[in-house]
């Protein structure tokens, strides 16, 4: 068992190599502090062939209070970095609106205060229960949601303010739009990025619309 943050490739690797000597990789890297560690209060996320899993049960249990299961062997690796690029791309946003939010006066807490008011706090819950659901029922129109990015990224650029994740969330959502339509719900975005295929020379293109669950 693995407990430690590593590459998902190299991880998915190890897994096959050890594979084919009979012996099964169970990827769990581990969060928290060293006393959490001492004291069994880690969170770790799990990858493995749930057999190899249960095995290891006893020892997760002994290292941590929340154990949250992922997919294969590597699965674990990659949930951890994709939950480290949401967290960054979130303190990024929330920096660039305190930015934004001084040039005018806003205290950076009250500015914050004011953003958790106009729904924040339900961006968790709007995830679950419309975008990983598919519901895509939350009520606020993709266009509403791109002319009020729009409207933030010209006062911004008129502030003298360079803000490279919001000018850049503005063209995705202009993109999104233009491909779903100014009345899809906003949390159907993602419907949009599902029609996006790399090519091989590394650049993104549309291809066609493709229906992977309940739209």
């Amino acid at each position: 068992m693995d407990i430690g943050t590593t590459a998902h490739f190299e991880t998915v690797e190890i897994a096959a190599e050890l594979a084919r000597h009979n012996v099964r990789l169970v990827d769990a890297p581990g969060f928290g502090t060293p006393d959490d560690a001492r004291e069994g209060r880690l969170t770790m996320v799990v990858g493995g062939a749930d057999e190899a899993v249960e095995r290891c049960r006893p020892v997760l249990d002994v290292l941590a209070t929340k154990v949250i299961r992922a997919g294969a062997a590597g699965s674990a690796q990659a949930a951890v970095a994709i939950a480290d690029y949401l967290r960054a791309a979130r303190l990024l946003a929330a920096s660039e609106a305190i930015r934004l939010g001084g040039h005018f006066g806003f205290e950076a807490r009250n500015l914050l205060d004011v953003c958790e008011a106009l729904g924040g706090a339900a961006m968790a819950q709007m995830l679950q229960s419309d975008v990983a659901s598919r519901r895509f029922k939350r009520g606020m129109q993709l266009g509403v949601l791109h002319d009020n990015v729009a409207l933030a990224e010209r006062v911004a650029r008129a502030a003298g303010l360079m803000l490279p994740l919001m000018t850049q969330t503005e063209s995705m959502l202009a993109q999104a739009e233009d491909r779903l339509g100014y009345s899809n719900d906003q949390s159907a975005v993602i419907k949009w990025l599902e029609t996006l295929v790399v090519e091989q020379r590394g650049e993104a293109r549309q291809g066609p619309e493709t229906k992977t669950g309940p739209v």
